[in-house]
């Protein structure tokens, strides 16, 4: 078996890219869809890759740190939410192993939405719970 065939018989996962912050940050001028040089991913590059499965981090800058966290991580999985949504013919959203078998299956890149940091609940464990409904 040659690198290639071993590649695609693969389940290739990157577990943490801080992208999402730099698409928040950038008011809508870095998008996950456009090809970047500078940035951690972007949909050309994980094709390239072959990567199935990422994981967006949500990190909560300092500032946000601590009366603000909330806000700022539901900004951010808003951020998330519509990036997916703005590119739903490459990926697609994972919440379950079905979930990535089937993007695997229609060829898309899974996408996991992860929390960097306890920070984002507040005190609060019930928080999550709603951060991953959507």
């Amino acid at each position: 078996m040659n690198y290639r065939e071993l590649h695609n018989d693969s389940l290739v996962v990157d577990t943490h890219c801080d992208t999402m912050l730099k698409v928040i940050r950038s008011r809508g001028a870095y998008r996950l869809r456009d090809a970047h040089e500078e940035g951690h991913v972007d949909i050309p590059r994980l094709l390239k890759g072959g990567v199935n499965l990422q994981f967006f981090a949500v990190y909560i800058e300092p500032q946000f740190k601590p009366d603000h966290a909330l806000k700022r991580t539901l900004q951010l999985s808003d951020c998330f939410y519509n990036e997916l949504a703005e590119n739903k013919d490459e990926m697609s959203l994972i919440l379950s192993s079905a979930d990535l078998e089937s993007a695997r299956r229609e060829n898309k890149i899974g996408a996991l939405l992860s929390i960097e940091g306890g920070e984002a609940l507040e005190g609060d464990l019930g928080v999550g719970t709603h951060l991953t409904c959507r």
